[in-house]
């Protein structure tokens, strides 16, 4: 039996830097490995939003933006700053390159941080 979606928003917790270049509107795609763990959370869901944490904290900055659906990637076609978090992989190793089209509200954020 297929679980049913039961939520419309897909979240992502992030390291500092990368929250950073999404609340200033530079990055505009988040990447998480095909494995899986985030098959069972990306595949086959209509999700509407991403909600994107700035670490595990409860009162971690958040990020709410529209989601614009996903593309499967291979390792080689990373940006280089991507490739260079994620380690030395497989050529052909496969990445969801998550698509943020619109952030529209972040909560907890402070600039100066």
């Amino acid at each position: 039996m297929k679980k049913k979606q039961t939520s419309n928003t897909l979240i992502l917790h992030v390291k500092h830097k990368w929250f950073r270049e999404i609340a200033y509107g530079y990055k505009k795609i988040e990447y998480r490995e095909v494995k899986k763990y985030w098959n069972s959370r990306i595949k086959n869901r209509n999700y509407q939003f991403l909600k994107i944490v700035d670490g595990y904290d409860s009162t971690a900055p958040v990020a709410i933006c529209d989601y614009g659906g996903y593309d499967i990637i291979e390792y080689k076609r990373l940006p280089p700053e991507v490739k260079e978090e994620f380690g030395e992989q497989e050529p052909d190793k496969k990445y969801y390159a998550l698509k943020i089209t619109r952030l529209f509200k972040l909560d907890n954020w402070d600039e100066g941080a």
